[in-house]
């Protein structure tokens, strides 16, 4: 039985751009829909994804089976919370994660310790409504700001009637 991959994520990977060498992390992976996407692209890079829910994590696994256990891991774990010490990434993003539009703080520390300098952190939504593109937008530039983060990229697509955001932001060193 094929699973349908939800347009937001094909876009989100397609945006990404994955080059075959980038280390990779992605926050709030759910059940590994996109992982599937990025791990495919992965020559010799390495994707690590997480979520706070084991029972997505367990599916996400399930899921990717099929990919090479050195490229891709998963962890249990909400950003704020992840040691990821031993790994610095040229590429977080995430999908419809709310946190970033809220309270980011504990997060935005956590991933400006594991991003590289030259790094980028991706955020892509899909709100309920298009009225509420502009509120997400505003709130993830400002909390970026506000956490030692430039915003490089915004834009604004529609999938069928959904509208999307993407956000490209870079730590200010």
């Amino acid at each position: 039985m094929a699973i349908t991959v939800p347009e937001r994520i094909h876009w989100a990977v397609e945006q990404l751009g994955i080059k075959g060498s980038e280390s990779v992390l992605e926050i709030g992976c759910g059940r590994g829909v996109a992982a599937d996407l990025v791990a495919g692209r992965l020559t010799t890079g390495r994707l690590v994804a997480i979520d706070r829910s084991e029972t997505a994590i367990d599916a996400a696994r399930e899921r990717n089976a099929g990919h090479e256990s050195s490229k891709l891991t998963f962890v249990t774990s909400d950003v704020a919370r992840y040691d990821g010490a031993s790994h610095s990434f040229d590429v977080v993003f995430a999908v419809n994660v709310n946190v970033f539009w809220l309270d980011p703080r504990a997060e935005m520390l956590v991933i400006r310790h594991v991003l590289k300098p030259e790094g980028r952190l991706w955020l892509f939504y899909e709100p309920p409504s298009a009225a509420q593109v502009s509120k997400i937008e505003k709130a993830c530039a400002e909390n970026l700001d506000r956490h030692g983060f430039s915003v490089d990229t915004v834009l604004k697509a529609k999938a069928g009637s959904s509208a999307l955001l993407k956000i490209v932001a870079r730590p200010v060193r």
